[in-house]
């Protein structure tokens, strides 16, 4: 087995190897820094293409990924639909108050309640099928 000690001083050694030559080096020094630049530039190239590959889910038999687009895709929808119900039942409440209320408290609902049809339309693509207040009596 590899001892501590030896990895450490290889990996000395190859960090030395990557300092460029000085200005009166032999053209074998100037030839080695350049293939331990380019070896250590290939390395680094191959492990950031592994990286990315296993990140997305390339490699499906030896890691699934983070997150697969239809992972995400899917909470998305759900959250859509959180948000709908909640804005859903929301609109019922606010309503129900409007049609008790009078004068500015009724005012106030009604500008409450525009703004969240509003965001309901966008939300679900289609406008809010709103009850009358005879429905709430």
């Amino acid at each position: 087995m590899i001892a501590e000690e030896e990895v450490k001083g290889a990996g000395k050694l190859w960090l030395k190897s990557l300092r460029p030559p000085k200005a009166n080096a032999t053209d074998r020094h100037v030839q080695a820094w350049r293939w331990a630049v380019a070896i250590t530039t290939g390395v680094n190239t191959l492990a950031l293409a592994a990286h990315v590959a296993l990140a997305c889910g390339l490699i499906s038999p030896v890691y699934a990924g983070f997150a697969h687009a239809t992972d995400v895709e899917q909470i998305q929808h759900e959250r859509k639909v959180e948000r709908q119900t909640d804005l859903e039942q929301k609109i019922l409440e606010i309503r129900e108050k409007q049609c008790a209320s009078t004068g500015q408290v009724k005012a106030l609902h009604a500008g409450t309640l525009q703004k969240m049809l509003v965001e309901y339309q966008k939300l679900s693509g289609a406008p809010y099928p709103m009850p009358s207040c005879e429905d709430f009596q």
